[in-house]
């Protein structure tokens, strides 16, 4: 279709914004309710940032970073479960303190000079204590007794010790991978931002590899974009790609409206916004920052390129990880391996926003937005960007039960 020319939206019941799992969710969970959904999506294809697809190589690849689903909520399993062939997965992530693969610069940055350097588990448990204490019992013994029948901390919790040794251990860490790492991420001092972040990564008190401790721990075999496929498969939803929603929806703040090609809204139709909520206003108050992602994508003719699936290079200039899809379900490539170099920036125009930056003045912007937003009829915010929140995929289906359960109650009308 022509982007400029009028959609009818009179024959829907709600109006989605965005093809992740937020919009994708509540449009299924609707359309069971038999009420007719359209799924608008600015991109070429569905699934969001979970887009993924066989690449040039015959290796299935995930365009936007390696995402593996997990939950301990049944409800969230509920919604996916069906839609796609998961397996169990494992976390065989790693972090290489000492060298950068793509430059050849290799070196000790830790101050266990006589240790070995290959790259130790992520999240960090107690080999890397091996690996650095040389055994380190005493230490292991007083993180024990500092946190009886824990299994995982926070670096926080680390630093709050009274324990000498467990605060040196904690800043260590810091210096190793927390500090250099988020800094590349954000492209801020990690003190700046909210601890939520810096405690979302927990060192575990064991043996363990679990970056998550719930029940489902999934992949599906054949990538998500099947799954989202198969989800979007009714009869009461059909979905656009490539149309830019905001070329039909605008906000008329005098009158306190959305209007559609310029006119009011249906009344019986509800439009549900995933996209970024400053946008959408019109960055009226000034752009909410966003940190974004660039990827190289490189054809390497080994077997077998890095340690794990994911490695993160703390001492690499530019870039945080690298990911070899080669090792995600064990794929049969011989002789070849895709690998993706990220390099975290700060989001410019025409660059995807990734991750809302979790500062004070960012989120007071944000509340700015949302009060303005919030109450107008027929219009609902939820997502990532919307909501100005760092989402895992299970929090944002949860978001959209969320969503859905209350246009369940409201009917046809907007919350």
């Amino acid at each position: 279709m022509n982007v400029n020319e009028p959609i009818d939206i009179a024959n829907y019941d709600y109006v989605i914004v965005g093809a992740g799992f937020t919009g994708s969710v509540v449009a299924r969970k609707m359309a069971e309710h038999n009420k007719k959904c359209l799924i608008i999506e600015r991109r070429h294809h569905i699934a969001g940032n979970m887009f993924d697809e066989v690449d040039e190589n015959g290796i299935l690849v995930q365009r936007y970073g390696v995402h593996l689903f997990h939950t301990g909520s049944e409800d969230v399993w509920d919604v996916v479960k069906d839609f796609g062939d998961w397996r169990v997965r494992d976390n065989p992530s790693r972090v290489d303190f000492s060298s950068d693969p793509l430059t050849g610069v290799s070196r000790h940055n830790h101050p266990f000079k006589d240790s070995p350097v290959e790259p130790v588990a992520y999240p960090f448990n107690f080999s890397l204590i091996d690996t650095l204490w040389g055994g380190g019992g005493e230490l292991k013994e007083a993180l024990l007794k500092e946190f009886p029948g824990r299994d995982r901390v926070t670096i926080s919790e680390l630093y709050n010790s009274n324990n000498k040794d467990i605060i040196e251990f904690a800043s260590i860490l810091f210096e190793l991978d927390f500090r250099p790492y988020t800094s590349k991420q954000w492209g801020i001092e990690p003190g700046l931002l909210d601890p939520s972040v810096i405690n979302r990564v927990p060192i575990l008190l064991n043996y363990g590899t679990e970056l998550v401790k719930v029940k489902y721990q999934r992949i599906p075999k054949e990538g998500f974009t099947k799954v989202f496929e198969r989800m979007l498969r009714h009869q009461n939803i059909d979905v656009m790609l490539n149309v830019d929603a905001l070329l039909h929806l605008k906000i008329d703040f005098d009158n306190n409206a959305a209007l559609w090609d310029g006119k009011p809204l249906p009344q019986n139709a509800t439009i549900l916004w995933t996209g970024a909520i400053d946008e959408l206003a019109g960055y009226k108050f000034g752009k909410l920052p966003y940190r974004s992602l660039r990827f190289d994508w490189l054809t390497k003719n080994v077997e077998s390129f890095q340690s794990g699936l994911c490695v993160a290079y703390p001492i690499a200039e530019g870039y945080t990880r690298i990911v070899e899809y080669k090792k995600l379900l064990s794929q049969y490539a011989p002789g070849v391996s895709s690998i993706a170099v990220e390099y975290p920036m700060q989001a410019e125009e025409g660059m995807e926003p990734y991750y809302p930056i979790l500062i004070r003045d960012n989120k007071a912007l944000y509340e700015k937005y949302r009060l303005m937003i919030d109450g107008i009829p027929q219009l609902v915010l939820a997502g990532r960007l919307a909501d100005y929140k760092y989402y895992d995929m299970d929090a944002a289906i949860e978001r959209a039960l969320e969503i859905a359960r209350r246009f369940y109650k409201k009917g046809a009308s907007a919350v």
